[in-house]
């Protein structure tokens, strides 16, 4: 029984009871009030009257200048406590702590793949492959970027490309990137690259033949070989002569 405590205000409710004034005035088979006064179903009054001797004897044992000798007879009996509401949230708290060091480690969230983590909803449309990842640096695609369902598919008919059309086709894309208009002819995007690969491929190939510094071939003239008669050679050397002097002869000299 809690006495005369209907006019107690609510923050010594949650003080003293730990709950609020509302709480206690609700209707329920745990409690009733009479004349202002808590009755609460089942409350140990025998514990409280023991809890109150014993505060007495310490009480007058102080006064007296300390606790007498505990007998055999008293040392027996199971001593009772008066816990607090807090003491035994505390010891609430402590008893998970311990529970929870017997309990196995977390798994991780998601297992490596590949050395990495892949995270998030579309982890398993990131490139991990080598040939894939090679595919994404070629249009300078980061490779955190999840692919879509068409570029997976189109990345699945292609199979395993040799490697020296791949090196190729990572060697033409390197040294003419960014694609631009009337400059080179490069794809822009992964799938449009993945659709048209063998075509690429054979670009790739042409472009090491072509004169670097984009310089073209030069047209010479062809050179006629010497004669070999002796007499065709007087002959031609003859005219030569005549040539020169008929051409002097005009000019005054």
């Amino acid at each position: 029984m809690i006495f005369d405590c209907e006019d107690w205000a609510d923050r010594k409710w949650q003080q003293l009871v730990r709950i609020t004034k509302k709480e206690a005035n609700k209707a329920t088979l745990l409690w009733r009030w009479e004349s202002g006064s808590l009755h609460v179903w089942g409350y140990p009054s025998e514990k409280e009257q023991e809890v109150k001797e014993k505060r007495e004897r310490a009480k007058t044992n102080g006064e007296k200048g300390g606790r007498p000798k505990i007998t055999n007879v008293e040392s027996q009996k199971e001593p009772t406590l008066v816990i607090s509401a807090k003491a035994e949230g505390e010891r609430e708290v402590e008893g998970e702590r311990n529970e929870n060091k017997n309990l196995p480690p977390y798994p991780a969230a998601v297992p490596p793949v590949n050395g990495k983590i892949r995270e998030g909803k579309s982890a398993d449309r990131v490139p991990t492959s080598p040939q894939a990842v090679r595919f994404a640096t070629i249009v300078h695609r980061k490779l955190t970027t999840p692919w879509q369902d068409n570029e997976i598919a189109a990345y699945k008919k292609i199979g395993i490309v040799p490697e020296d059309d791949l090196a190729a086709l990572e060697r033409y894309y390197a040294a003419n990137w960014p694609p631009k208009r009337d400059v080179n002819i490069l794809r822009h995007d992964l799938l449009t690259l993945l659709n048209n690969l063998a075509g690429e491929i054979d670009r790739a190939h042409a472009e090491k033949h072509k004169p670097k510094n984009g310089k073209g071939l030069e047209w010479a003239p062809a050179v006629a070989a010497p004669p070999t008669d002796p007499a065709e050679a007087e002959r031609i050397a003859s005219a030569a002569r005549q040539a020169a002097r008929e051409f002097r002869e005009s000019q005054g000299r």
